[in-house]
């Protein structure tokens, strides 16, 4: 028997990672473990997809039905996203970003880390953990054909007196401010990273200096080639290179990006245009 209802688990009793991502604790151990795994050995930073895409309350269930077209959005109070599922207990989390990976290694690192991948095999992004009041398992096995490791994709990171944190992915790059602690917990344990404290005075600085990006990207210099697809949906699709972002305004350029291997990345319309205004992306 479930510990709650699908969908009426109460928000004090959750793991906020920011944003609509609430986790409850065993889930977000898990997630936490393997988000620093994966970018430890290879170099790939995961991300839970913009929304409420960790667990779903009722409410945002009951505006997934209304809005999704039939057959993509479970009926409220049955999804798998609710904290229950069947009868038991369940937190599934979707990753935006799991293509980075291909679909065999992210799920390796799924199932090392106490997640259920291919519960639906047309949702490859969708992992569901069957135990999400439960630690993160103690011991793991290796992860095939380790690769090298990325040493960090900091080369500073700043903390005013407020608590805001700036990362610059390199020294004289656009920063990224995060102002969700949790966000920064993950980035310090998977790279080891520290921050300098500065004033908020030296930060508006640098920020005005340097200029930003959205929080989730790093400007390190070594940025690939990107498609952008809004996390809305829609056919809108936009190229991003290094310091440039651009609407995509005809299928041919849309397939030479692809011919390129560009990488799609989902993202909220609103970060988008912000990185549209700010060319910092």
């Amino acid at each position: 028997m479930a510990r709650y209802e699908n969908g009426r688990i109460p928000f004090d009793v959750l793991v906020h990672l920011g944003g609509e991502h609430y986790l409850t604790p065993g889930t977000a151990a898990k997630f936490i473990a393997m988000r620093a795994d994966v970018w430890e050995n290879e170099g790939v930073w995961l991300e839970i997809s913009p929304g409420a895409n960790g667990y779903r309350w009722f409410e945002k269930q009951e505006e997934a039905y209304r809005d999704e077209p039939d057959g993509n959005a479970a009926y409220p109070g049955s999804s798998s996203h609710g904290g229950e599922y069947n009868g038991r207990d369940a937190m599934a989390v979707d990753i935006g970003n799991w293509g980075r990976l291909g679909r065999a290694l992210f799920y390796h690192y799924a199932r090392k880390h106490g997640f259920e991948p291919d519960v639906f095999d047309w949702e490859p992004w969708h992992l569901i953990d069957w135990e999400p009041w439960a630690a993160a398992p103690a011991t793991a096995t290796p992860a095939p054909k380790p690769r090298r490791k990325r040493n960090t994709m900091t080369e500073a990171a700043y903390r005013t007196p407020g608590g805001t944190i700036a990362i610059q992915g390199r020294l004289g790059g656009a920063l990224t401010l995060l102002d969700d602690p949790d966000e920064w917990t993950g980035i310090h344990q998977a790279t080891g990273a520290a921050t300098w404290g500065i004033s908020e005075d030296k930060l508006n600085y640098l920020v005005g200096h340097y200029g930003t990006v959205p929080a989730g990207l790093y400007d390190t210099g070594r940025e690939p080639l990107r498609i952008l697809a809004p996390a809305e949906g829609g056919a809108s699709r936009y190229g991003a290179l290094g310091g440039r972002a651009w609407p995509l305004t005809n299928v041919r350029d849309l397939a030479a990006l692809q011919r390129q291997a560009a990488e799609v990345v989902v993202m909220a319309q609103s970060e988008i245009d912000a990185a549209l205004a700010w060319r910092n992306f």
